[in-house]
């Protein structure tokens, strides 16, 4: 069942100042479909339903620059992921916080039946690990192994929250933003930079997830490595790894080196993470040293899987060949959804005129012309489907 959609904050002043500017209350009341009471309803109270922003839009013909400037501009909680938990600058943050605005308007603005309102439990005490990662895997509702992309991604879409995998400006990647999820009135969105390999996503999203699910305030250098902490106990269990260390330790007094990748690589596969993810989980627990023969064998593996191919999101989100006709097909494939929310809701910013061509050509990766093309064949069927 598809959820009713709340209503937008806004800058109640900056519409007031828009349509006096044009005329009189009365004359774009009328003009919109609505009465002189509502209207001055959504300068008192900031709000204003998400459709009646699109008919203003069209209605009184702003531009692209008049409606950003109607956005509510309370700050949103931003948390990031970035390598080795560096710092970003306030001007990057400004610039992601701007970038997130958007789709919490084209969000809004969505029908999807997959979504509920975000009214999961949060926890409050994070004193015991294993305590906290299973109050969140209960939360999630996972319980099996593997853990795969696609499952994580269904259980926060069913909590409300989409995760969009979408290109970073190459100023965020250049101070090493992998993901981060914005919160604005409690309501969040999860990003994920698509220059990451599929298998490293997972523990991406998880990581974004737990930001949510404990009771953060601020985001701190404290806070990530408390949630860094519980992702990885989430995806690689302690209690797995522990089973586990008999078995390894005697594969490495042994100097088996080939037979413990070999295992290290079906323990991988069977909880769905990464071997590298799993070497570290080895590192965390001291079964492999920094300074010995096994760590420097694993890690050679490590390298030799990043120099051959391996699935990346991007080449999942960003098709190479037939750009126009993926994007007009994908988008309501079941099987490719998941990673494809980014598309569907260009798709209704086009379509509700809340959108640029411009931009939405820069967010799909097409070029202005194929762009034109694929706004006119969503136009066309949506203009068939009203009709029907």
């Amino acid at each position: 069942m598809a959820r009713n959609p709340t209503a937008l904050q806004i800058n109640g002043d900056a519409l007031k100042a828009i349509i006096e500017n044009r005329g009189t209350v009365e004359s774009a009341a009328k003009d919109i479909g609505v009465s002189r009471q509502s209207l001055s309803s959504w300068f008192s109270e900031n709000k204003i339903p998400p459709r009646r922003l699109v008919d203003l839009t069209r209605t009184l013909r702003l531009s692209s620059a008049q409606v950003k400037t109607l956005s509510a501009k309370k700050k949103m909680q931003i948390f990031f992921r970035t390598k080795r938990n560096m710092d970003v600058s306030q001007e990057t943050r400004d610039s992601i916080e701007d970038f997130a605005r958007i789709f919490f308007v084209l969000d809004s603005l969505a029908s999807d039946s997959g979504k509920t309102d975000s009214s999961f439990n949060r926890v409050s005490d994070t004193s015991e690990l294993k305590a906290t990662a299973s109050k969140i895997e209960k939360v999630l509702g996972i319980t099996k192994y593997p853990r795969t992309l696609e499952q994580m991604v269904l259980s926060l879409r069913r909590l409300g929250i989409p995760v969009i995998f979408v290109r970073f400006e190459s100023s965020w990647r250049a101070e090493n933003v992998r993901a981060f999820t914005a919160e604005q009135y409690r309501k969040p969105i999860v990003f994920i930079d698509v220059v990451l390999s599929y298998e490293d996503a997972l523990w991406h999203v998880v990581h974004e997830f737990c930001h949510l699910a404990v009771k953060e305030t601020t985001h701190s250098t404290e806070n990530e490595k408390l949630v860094t902490a519980i992702a990885n106990e989430i995806l690689t269990p302690s209690e797995y790894v522990k089973n586990l260390q008999p078995k390894l330790e005697e594969l490495i007094s042994d100097g088996k080196l080939f037979a413990l990748v070999r295992r290290v690589e079906e323990a991988a596969t069977f909880l769905g993470v990464s071997f590298e993810g799993f070497v570290l989980a080895l590192q965390e627990a001291s079964i492999i040293g920094k300074k010995s023969s096994a760590y420097k064998y694993l890690y050679g593996t490590i390298n030799k899987k990043k120099d051959a191919h391996r699935l990346s999101l991007e080449d999942l989100v960003f098709p190479k060949h037939d750009s126009v006709k993926y994007w007009r097909e994908s988008i309501s494939e079941p099987s490719k959804a998941y990673v494809l929310r980014l598309g569907a809701l260009v798709r209704e910013g086009v379509l509700n005129a809340q959108l640029s061509l411009n931009l939405a050509a820069e967010l799909l990766g097409l070029d202005p012309l194929e762009m034109s093309e694929l706004a006119r064949t969503w136009t066309t069927e949506n203009e068939e489907k009203a009709s029907c």
